[in-house]
């Protein structure tokens, strides 16, 4: 890049400070997940009225240039969206708003205080990534218990979920997810690069025909996208996770790291 105007010296770099940013903005994000989702209806409601607010301006979108233009600071607008965050949210509505807000917040801290200040730093930027990363994968385990998941491993007469897609729908329900021979070897048994992970990410459908195998965890360790939508707030994924009862919610990053942590175990 010819013109960084975000680049900052090494010694300025704070990777344990970016680190607990972006962990705090994603436990932020589950927890108002979970909270607007308790009443369909209310979150619903909600996303209309907001959309119709004029004072709520910070509308959900995936371009941080369209909030921040590339070139300005962001400080003033991250600040402003800080403060909103740490309000404690009272009402469906409120939820809804914040998790608006924590959005907006993610994509222009990663753009403006992560990626372009650290282009220069690569092992510094692997560092922030990686430490949120480790930390997000505790909080799920942790998580998962918290909610009341059943963290028993598996066994042979446990039923496993079937992926809701085309080929499942009007099935017998006979169709486990289990591991079949992979039809591309060259996958089986390893984990996808960060080149390949932004492409799945590009294009979550192909991941449908996959299943993967997560490295930290006490049970099996098995699972696969079950879904993904587009809501106000962003892109959504659920999974299915052998152990765990129902799908599980996912912001983008949060598959990021999921499948960071992964092997993969079946391949199309």
């Amino acid at each position: 890049m010819l013109n960084n105007p975000y680049k900052i010296p090494r010694s300025d770099v704070d990777v344990q400070g970016l680190t607990d940013k972006l962990f705090f903005y994603y436990t932020t994000t589950t927890a108002d997940t979970d909270a607007i989702n308790t009443d369909v209806a209310a979150r619903d409601r909600a996303i209309a009225e907001l959309a119709d607010d004029p004072t709520k301006v910070y509308k959900p979108m995936l371009n941080p240039g369209a909030v921040v233009p590339f070139g300005q600071n962001p400080d003033a607008t991250l600040a402003r969206l800080d403060a909103e965050i740490a309000k404690v949210p009272k009402t469906i509505k409120d939820h809804v708003w914040r998790l608006q807000c924590v959005g907006t917040a993610s994509l222009l801290f990663m753009e403006y205080k992560v990626h372009y200040p650290l282009l220069e730093h690569h092992d510094l930027y692997m560092k922030v990534l990686d430490g949120a990363g480790a930390r997000a994968a505790a909080f799920f385990r942790e998580y998962g218990v918290r909610m009341g998941f059943n963290t028993t491993p598996p066994t042979r007469s446990t039923p496993r979920r079937r992926r809701a897609n085309p080929s499942n729908a009007g099935g017998s329900g006979s169709n486990p997810m289990t591991t079949p021979p992979s039809r591309n070897p060259a996958l089986l048994g390893s984990r996808l690069s960060d080149r390949e992970i932004e492409a799945y990410l590009d294009n979550p459908s192909k991941l449908f025909s996959m299943e993967f195998k997560y490295l930290d965890s006490e049970d099996s360790g098995l699972w696969e996208l079950h879904s993904h939508l587009t809501t106000r707030e962003g892109m959504e994924y659920l999974i299915n996770m052998d152990g765990c009862d129902g799908t599980i919610p996912l912001d983008g990053g949060a598959l990021q790291v999921l499948l960071k942590d992964s092997i993969v175990t079946r391949s199309a």
